[in-house]
């Protein structure tokens, strides 16, 4: 019993709290495609999970793979961009998990897009997580 969310909206814990969720789980999920440079990563994003990009009902009503890909195909860079943390930037990562802590979640779970696992977890384990401990 908890709630669940994706965008670190401090009303969405404000409401569940109201409605009986006061001393629950509050779970937050962040999306991030780190890389080596911010190129490679913007590059990973576009290949692996365009749909980042994309809000609202388009996510639910679009009933093929290749409607998602007309959609994003034509993209620029940073729209693609724009709803994830892409790169490898400490600051940003630890700004993006500040924000959901500052929400009141209690809990995040880093969803990184990309091949690269092995080095997203040195990434987190060497640069960002220290900091967000401290």
């Amino acid at each position: 019993d908890g709630l669940i969310a994706v965008s670190p909206a401090s009303d969405v814990v404000e409401a569940f709290e109201a409605a009986g969720g006061l001393g629950k789980r509050r779970l937050g999920q962040l999306h991030v495609c780190w890389a080596d440079t911010h190129e490679q990563a913007t590059k990973t994003l576009r290949d692996k999970w365009p749909i980042a990009s994309l809000q609202g009902a388009v996510l639910s009503d679009l009933a093929r793979p290749i409607d998602y890909e007309q959609l994003t195909g034509p993209l620029p860079d940073e729209a693609i961009t724009a709803n994830i943390v892409c790169g490898p930037d400490p600051d940003d990562h630890v700004e993006a998990i500040a924000r959901f802590a500052a929400a009141g979640f209690t809990e995040l779970y880093i969803h990184q897009v990309g091949d690269d696992q092995a080095g997203f977890f040195r990434f987190y384990e060497e640069a960002v997580l220290p900091r967000v401990r401290s």
